[in-house]
Formats: C-alpha cells, sequence, structure tokens
C-alpha cells in the first residue's frame, strides 16, 4: 500500500474509489481545504520539528512502540502504516487543522478533521493498535466520519452484494448516452450470472471490471467489457491487450465467465499486494 499511496501522492495513477469527503471541524462550517505547504502562522511548531512526520513521530514515542511514520515524501503530509491498516496525514490551507483517514486492507474506513494533532495520533493508535472497530472509533473521537468501514466488517460476501447493488443503482439512474449509463445492459447481464457477481466489480474508464479482492489496489486478472456501441460490448483480456470478442450483454458476459482465470473464487478481503491465488 506504501508504494501506492507515494505514486497517489505524486500524482503518477489515480484511484477508484481515492475519494474524500471531509467532515467540517467545527459543526456548521466548511470542509477545510487541504494544503501542499505548512503556513509558518499556521505550523510554526511542524516546522521547526522539521515536518508534518517528524511532530507526529514525537507523539507517537509517548503512545505506543508499534507506530513509525513512514519517509517523508513533503513537510505536509505522513503515512503511518501498520500491517494491513494505515493512514495518511495532510495539513488544512487557511486554518490550523489536520485531516487524516483509516484504511484497512484496502478500504477506507472512515476519516475526519481535527485541530489537535496529538487527537490524530491517539486516533491512529486505536485503530492500527488496538484495532478499533469502525464503530469504537466513530465513540471515541466525535470527529471521525464513517466511510464503508461497518459494511466491510460484515464480510466479503455483504460487501461484494453491495457493490453490485451500489452499481446497478449508478448505471440505472443515468442516461444511457452518458459514459456509465452505456454499462446499463452488460451490468445487468453480469449482475445475473454467478461466477461474475461472486467478484467486486469497479468501473474504470466507462469500463466493467471485477476483482478477485475487495481492497484498492485491486487484481489485475480478469477481463474487462467497454461498450461500443449501441447495445455492444468489447471485451478485453485482463492486460487490456488482446480483444476476446465482441456482441451483446449475453454473448459478452458469456466471454467473460468464459476467460476468468483458473480455479476463480468469490472475492476475499484483501489488496493485489496479499492476493494468493
Amino acid at each position: 500500500m506504501w508504494e501506492w499511496w507515494k505514486r497517489l501522492r505524486n500524482g503518477e495513477v489515480s484511484h477508484p474509489r481515492f475519494v474524500t469527503v471531509a467532515a467540517p471541524v467545527l459543526a456548521g462550517s466548511p470542509p477545510p481545504e487541504a494544503s501542499k505547504v505548512l503556513d509558518s502562522t499556521l505550523y510554526p511548531d511542524l516546522l521547526d520539528a522539521g515536518g508534518l512526520s517528524p511532530a507526529l513521530q514525537r507523539i507517537f514515542q509517548q503512545l505506543s512502540e508499534r507506530l513509525r511514520v513512514r519517509e517523508a515524501i513533503s513537510p505536509d503530509w505522513a503515512c503511518v502504516l501498520t500491517g494491513s491498516r494505515g493512514s495518511q496525514i495532510c495539513v488544512a490551507l487557511q486554518q490550523r487543522a489536520f485531516h487524516v483517514d483509516f484504511w484497512n486492507q484496502g478500504v477506507q474506513y472512515g476519516q475526519g478533521w481535527t485541530n489537535d494533532l496529538t487527537e490524530v495520533g491517539r486516533a491512529i493508535e486505536a485503530f492500527q493498535v488496538h484495532e478499533a472497530s469502525t464503530a469504537r472509533m466513530k465513540s471515541d473521537f466525535s470527529w471521525f466520519a464513517i466511510g464503508a468501514g461497518l459494511l466491510h466488517e460484515r464480510g466479503a460476501n455483504s460487501y461484494v452484494a453491495d457493490a453490485w447493488e451500489r452499481l446497478v443503482q449508478s448505471v440505472t439512474s443515468e442516461s444511457q448516452n452518458s459514459p456509465r449509463g452505456r454499462l446499463e445492459d452488460i451490468v445487468l447481464e453480469a449482475a445475473n450470472r454467478p461466477e461474475l457477481r461472486q467478484l467486486y466489480p469497479f468501473t474504470s474508464l466507462a469500463r466493467l471490471h471485477f476483482s478477485r479482492t475487495t481492497g484498492f489496489p485491486f487484481t489485475g486478472d480478469c477481463p474487462f467489457a467497454m461498450p461500443i456501441k449501441s447495445a455492444r460490448f468489447r471485451v478485453m483480456a485482463a492486460d487490456g491487450k488482446l480483444a476476446l470478442g465482441e456482441g451483446d450483454a449475453v454473448q459478452a458476459a458469456d466471454m467473460l465467465v468464459a476467460n476468468l482465470p483458473r480455479n476463480c473464487g468469490p472475492a476475499i478481503h484483501g489488496t493485489a499486494e496479499s492476493f494468493k491465488a
């Protein structure tokens, strides 16, 4: 996950679900804007410490010896990983505040803003060292905004089923002339195929993809489908280089099923980095 986060931070890759809906620091106030520099009037203590990472590490020294901030990429951003759990921390632009997110097995459990860096440290300790549940995080930290954690904690089958329900709702609610709306026929057909329904579905660049894990980065070993003209689709091999054929939604779904990896079972919690076929 560390390598992916570095690439995301540097703008080298995009994340299909890397969207932060920030909780405001104060009730009724708009979400802060993240900054890419440290303002000396807002963060003099961070500048004195040499950046956000060293300042956060000092806090961890008082909390848990298991917590280590990863190498600093920039003075305004920090990353902490413990096992399958991780957090990214950044600063606000026009007010003193810190944003932190909470990831487990490639899924964002929650995130939030607080103006207290020690609170950030305590929350990371609770989540990564003590492996606090989503409900416990919300109970102990009022600023914690719940993401996909509650659903993820129910297990991979429930998480995948919810993903399919949300995808079907999304494509059927959009115009069929829109990029996602053009996927409606293949999404509905794939949703009725047990071999495909057991996998985690996601879309990228108006293409329907499947993953054998529920967390990002997803596995890239399944074929995918893309619309080519009215009610017809092209099925591509997992590497995106070989076209496996074209047809209507039924024919495309047949090709997707026929070209799944050998012994392809239900999607499991985890990421492509931890997946073992």
